[in-house]
């Protein structure tokens, strides 16, 4: 049913494409429909009928239908979407002006020319946002929107009960945003609907990716959808293609294109707990006693200096990155790997530099040489974490059988970030010094910032990608 209404509605406002050419597509064919007159329906909406002067009717089972195109590259695609119905939330949003949100911040990603797909989701699409509520994160939900024109801000909005294996929208949990909370949540859900590059992956304006494939689209929520085996969202559908000049086109889809769900601290703990440990465990007196603090300031002014985490008022845990103009990679070592390069000695943990800190504090020389012996396992620890976290995601940085050098949060001597060179092979097989990924253990990521809002979205937003690494990085 999820395809049938907005058929339905484009088929009623066929006169309007009266001399546009059109292209059906079925899983094994491709009609051009240059004469087509009218679409109806058959069997209780189940088989669409499309009627031609050159070659009569032409009977189309939904299950069979992949899209359907109109080819007009003469009208803009700002024109086209205004012409859409069906679509009544995306086209408020985009061209009506309103106490909250106003047209002048998607225009420029409207008429852009990098901007080559602009998803319009249907309004039908709108009554089931993946969402999570800090408050119960465990909680399977969604954010149901709904259109009042007759309100100075037009949209309204419940979090209700979603069941992921079968898609079942259940009853109201009790919590409705206000309308600044439901606004910053809708600028940014509809920035992530505007992607730029032609390749299969595209990245959207908020750093978010996009699959694209036969089969739809993947933004980053259906590809945990996958992984994680639910069977009912595993892709988001086009149901109407426009195109533009310059490869651009408007894809009206039948669900939106959620962010990821997962933060970096979770796919941390998922996939390199005894990474992450290393990333939590800085023992902050240590640092105290190494002279690494302004004395002047007080104690709990010194945690974000050496803490890749804060923890929010939510209790979730937010990874410290200094940008959310810069997405960013994080090449997680498996436990083993970290074990392994622990191992000869060389390298330190924490617990094992504290134990040396504590032999060597109270002996003659503690000021004059201990201190440094244990200042230069410290920074040899910091070197190690820090190059194996880089600038920019390379899912969408790095195309397939290249190589590049990626700059890393490891600074030299000189105050110079160090970098290392990544290879991608097909697959999303990277491989970065002796280290290699492989693909079921990339996760995308998405940090939110402190917010007072009740669902987990903010203007401050940073996204990512951790990925799991068979060794560690060494020093390049």
């Amino acid at each position: 049913m999820k395809k049938i209404l907005p058929i339905i509605l484009m088929a009623s406002s066929i006169g309007a494409w009266a001399q546009t050419p059109i292209q059906v597509q079925t899983k094994t064919k491709m009609y051009d429909l240059s004469d087509a007159y009218s679409i109806t329906f058959e069997n209780g909406g189940q088989t669409q009928v499309i009627k031609t002067k050159s070659q009569g009717e032409i009977r189309v089972p939904l299950a069979d239908l992949k899209q359907i195109y109109f080819n007009d590259t003469l009208v803009t695609l700002t024109d086209q979407i205004k012409n859409l119905e069906g679509c009544e939330i995306m086209k408020t949003i985009l061209f009506e002006e309103n106490s909250v949100l106003a047209p002048y911040m998607f225009a420029p990603y409207l008429n852009a020319s990098n901007i080559t797909r602009v998803f319009i989701p249907t309004d039908k699409a709108f009554e089931a946002i993946p969402v999570v509520n800090p408050k119960t994160p465990n909680l399977p939900c969604v954010l149901s929107v709904t259109l009042d024109k007759a309100a100075s801000f037009p949209f309204r909005a419940q979090l209700k009960r979603y069941d992921p294996e079968t898609g079942e929208v259940g009853g109201f949990l009790g919590i409705t945003p206000s309308s600044a909370e439901l606004g910053a949540f809708l600028k940014r859900l509809v920035m992530n609907q505007f992607a730029f590059g032609n390749r299969k992956e595209l990245k959207t304006v908020t750093g978010s990716m996009i699959e694209e494939s036969e089969e739809g689209y993947k933004g980053t929520y259906e590809l945990e959808a996958t992984r994680k085996g639910n069977k009912y969202q595993t892709n988001v559908n086009a149901v109407q293609v426009l195109n533009g000049s310059d490869n651009r086109k408007c894809i009206i889809t039948d669900a939106v294109l959620s962010e990821t769900l997962c933060s970096t601290h979770e796919a941390l703990q998922e996939l390199s707990p005894k990474f992450l440990q290393l990333l939590e465990d800085i023992p902050l007196d240590l640092m105290d006693q190494l002279g690494f603090f302004d004395p002047d300031y007080e104690y709990w002014e010194r945690t974000p200096y050496f803490s890749f985490f804060e923890t929010l008022s939510s209790g979730k845990k937010k990874f410290r990155w200094n940008s959310t103009a810069v997405n960013y990679t994080i090449f997680a070592p498996t436990d083993e790997a970290l074990e392994a390069a622990f191992r000869s000695g060389i390298l330190l943990s924490w617990d094992e530099i504290r134990a040396m800190a504590d032999n060597l504090i109270d002996s003659a020389d503690w000021e004059i040489k201990g201190k440094y012996e244990v200042l230069e396992k410290v920074t040899e620890l910091f070197f190690f974490i820090n190059q194996h976290i880089l600038f920019g995601n390379v899912m969408t940085d790095i195309p397939e059988n290249t190589e590049s050098k990626i700059t890393t949060c490891l600074l030299t001597g000189n105050h110079t970030s160090q970098t290392v060179s990544v290879r991608r092979d097909k697959g999303n097989v990277f491989s970065v010094s002796t280290a290699k990924t492989i693909p079921s253990s990339i996760r995308y990521v998405k940090e939110v910032g402190e917010s007072n809002y009740q669902l987990f979205f903010s203007d401050q937003m940073q996204s990512g990608v951790v990925m799991q690494i068979d060794k560690a990085i060494t020093n390049e």
